[in-house]
């Protein structure tokens, strides 16, 4: 099992290393996905945060609860 994990570390090194230049650009369209992608992840916190209030409410005053309480 070393040797396998070996063999494919070595594998994917060799494969990173070794590549040529890479010609690519960031064309307009690439601004407006990154600005969604932003806009969908905070979106996406904010629900989490919604579904899991109470939970979250009870951890937190578990949390900073005095011990003679």
């Amino acid at each position: 099992m070393k040797i396998t994990k070996r063999v494919f570390f070595l594998t994917m090194i060799s494969f990173f290393v070794s590549t040529n230049f890479v010609y690519s650009y960031i064309d307009p369209g690439m601004g407006s996905m990154l600005i969604q992608l932003l806009i969908a992840s905070f979106v996406g916190a904010l629900y989490c945060v919604k579904v899991f209030w109470k939970q979250i409410k009870i951890f937190t005053v578990s949390v900073f609860r005095k011990k003679g309480s």
